[in-house]
């Protein structure tokens, strides 16, 4: 499943604010998720420069965890 950016500009907007909001709360590493699309983001350490989308049913890696987010579900 291929994601279209334009898509999740609200998803994008929540991950470029949690960098500094996640650090200034001492929260290392974080995953926003939007079960309304059933997809995410990832952003990529150190520096949260660049980030890895992903659709619900992909494994992603989470800091040093493989997830397997087929076990995360969206609304319906």
């Amino acid at each position: 499943m291929s994601i279209d950016p334009a898509e999740y500009a609200g998803l994008r907007e929540i991950a470029d604010r949690l960098p500094g909001i996640g650090q200034a709360m001492g929260i290392p590493i974080h995953l926003p998720v939007d079960p309304r699309t059933g997809t995410g983001i990832v952003p990529d350490e150190p520096g949260y420069t660049s980030r890895t989308e992903f659709a619900f049913g992909n494994t992603v890696t989470v800091g040093p965890w493989p997830l397997d987010t087929g076990v995360l579900r969206a609304y319906t």
